[in-house]
């Protein structure tokens, strides 16, 4: 009986979540979790202490348990669809961000190297080392 069990398991197929989807579970999250979230992507730190500072933070009540069970809890909840999700646009909306700044940036001074700002293959660029 157990092993028909964990074969079930094993076959059974997760369909990526839709943006619909993603959305909904987002939204599960408080104000106070997608702060700390913000700041979780932000902050500075080692990986295991960051992600205890923030669960810690968007708890509502301190914690009584001890340092082990916090990060198992920590760990559990950041690996929950709705923090996954949320990461996930976050990182791709300051990602975005960071890329139009650079384009703007580029486009606004103009490179000595590139005046025309056109992006060259690696072939065109080993040639013109071979050159020199």
């Amino acid at each position: 009986m157990y092993k028909h069990k964990l074969n079930n398991m094993a076959t059974q197929h997760t369909i990526p979540a839709t943006t619909a989807d993603k959305n909904k579970e987002i939204d599960k999250l408080s104000s106070l979790e997608k702060f700390v979230l913000n700041a979780y992507l932000i902050f500075d730190a080692p990986s295991s202490e960051k992600l205890i500072i923030a669960y810690e933070i968007s708890r509502p009540k301190e914690s009584q348990a001890n340092r082990q069970s916090i990060y198992m809890q920590a760990r559990k909840w950041i690996n929950s669809d709705k923090c996954r999700y949320y990461i996930e646009q976050r990182k791709e909306q300051l990602f975005k961000l960071d890329q139009t700044k650079r384009l703007a940036s580029s486009d606004g001074e103009g490179n000595e190297n590139n005046p025309d700002n056109v992006n060259r293959s690696k072939d065109d660029i080993l040639t013109e080392l071979n050159i020199i």
